[in-house]
């Protein structure tokens, strides 16, 4: 089934995410101006970081889209007294496509950063490519607004909680992105159409 043809999912999520529309992207920088920390770093796969380093704990479709960044990042930003819970990352190649997000943890090796393999494709980056990361700040989301890439997604009999679900593991949500969610059997992708 064609995109285009499938009904759009609406959720209201109570200010359980954070959120940041392409809107948002822009008045952002300009209002903010230069992050409190940004850094290109080298990225590899959260999937092939766990295998080499046999972190069970790390599995990308319980984690979202959260990233793992060095422990030096974490504690510059603590020396600071700046936050570390929110941060941007984008292609530098592809300054278009920027997605919105937040640590899974800090222990990446220092000068490299980890990505789910899915949030890797979608921004363009292979593994070893340079990243570029930094921090940023988002409000928080009250409505998101989905759309099913296949109508198998029509199958789930609870979409709500299938979504909280998994939605509880991102840590923010960018509008125009697109993301995966799964019910244990089956990995289905959504395309975030508007949040606010």
């Amino acid at each position: 089934t064609a995109v285009a043809a499938m009904p759009c999912m609406l959720l209201t999520v109570l200010l359980l995410l954070n959120v940041c529309t392409a809107d948002d992207q822009a008045s952002a920088v300009r209002r903010l101006g230069k992050p409190a920390w940004q850094a290109r770093l080298t990225t590899y796969s959260i999937a092939s970081i766990s295998r080499q380093q046999k972190r069970l704990e790390w599995n990308e479709m319980t984690q979202g889209n959260k990233i793992v960044l060095p422990a030096s990042v974490l504690a510059y930003l603590q020396r600071r007294g700046l936050p570390f819970t929110q941060f941007q990352i984008l292609n530098p190649e592809q300054r278009k496509s920027r997605l919105f997000t937040g640590p899974l943890d800090f222990c990446a090796a220092d000068g490299t950063c980890y990505l789910p393999s899915w949030v890797m494709k979608q921004l363009g980056l292979a593994e070893g490519s340079l990243c570029a990361v930094a921090t940023a700040c988002f409000p928080s989301a009250a409505y998101a607004k989905f759309q099913p890439h296949s109508s198998d997604f029509l199958d789930i009999s609870d979409h709500y909680m299938m979504l909280m679900r998994t939605l509880e593991n991102f840590a923010a949500l960018t509008a125009g992105s697109t993301i995966r969610v799964t019910d244990g059997r089956r990995v289905y992708p959504l395309d975030v159409l508007e949040v606010r």
